[in-house]
């Protein structure tokens, strides 16, 4: 399994957990370890769903 960016949403793919773990593109603004997990979720097809439904207030 790799990491990967969809609709710029990074996807973290944790090889000891074995979850991927979601970051919105706000999140990716900032340094690594002061970013916080929007969602961890087991596979690539769920990320996607779970980003595509994802809704925003602004």
């Amino acid at each position: 399994m790799k990491s990967f960016k969809y609709k710029g949403w990074f996807c973290e793919w944790d090889g000891v957990e074995e979850m991927y773990f979601l970051f919105t593109p706000e999140q990716m603004e900032q340094p690594k370890g002061y970013r916080d997990v929007e969602w961890e979720i087991e596979t690539i097809e769920n990320a996607k769903a779970f980003i595509d439904s994802y809704n925003v207030e602004e």
